[in-house]
């Protein structure tokens, strides 16, 4: 029983801050970083992507392959920054690879090899360590082939 309720605690203590940090105010806008790539959906449901030029207490202005185009604040329904998974891959690629060397290391002796470990925990621990390192790296070569876009802004309800 308890177990549902910590796994819920802490994907909301992970969330919370981003999805809180996404909300409201100009100075979430202010805090954009200047030539990354954003797409930006406007309130009238248009959508505009390019690379962040500047900010200012009335616009956004982004360049875009071919132009130049500032939109309004108070027009601006929601933005988002383009992102690379490389973090999430080296970590899930460590865990992956130091499992599957652990298993092979304490595999490995057992064997009737002539280069083989003193103990099963040491075949275990250091197979498990450049598994580790090699499934970090490939993990973050894969990540980093994959892009999403992450909610840097919403706009907050507005009074008619």
């Amino acid at each position: 029983m308890r177990s549902p309720i910590l796994l819920m605690a802490l994907i909301l203590y992970f969330l919370a801050p981003s999805i809180a940090s996404a909300q409201g105010s100009t100075e979430t806008l202010r805090r954009l970083q200047p030539n990354h790539l954003y797409l930006v959906q406007a309130q009238d449901e248009a959508r505009l992507q390019g690379r962040l030029l500047s900010v200012t207490s009335d616009s956004l202005t982004l360049r875009s392959d071919t132009s130049l185009v500032s939109v309004a604040v108070l027009k601006i329904g929601s933005v988002h920054e383009r992102k690379h998974s490389a973090g999430t891959g080296a970590l899930l690629g460590m865990f992956m690879g130091g499992a599957l060397g652990a298993v092979g290391g304490a595999a490995w002796s057992n064997s009737d090899s002539f280069l083989k470990p003193d103990s099963e925990a040491a075949g275990a621990v250091v197979v498990g360590l450049v598994g580790a390192g090699v499934g970090a790296g490939l993990g973050a070569l894969v990540g980093s082939a994959i892009p999403h876009w992450r909610l840097r802004y919403r706009a907050g309800p507005r009074a008619s």
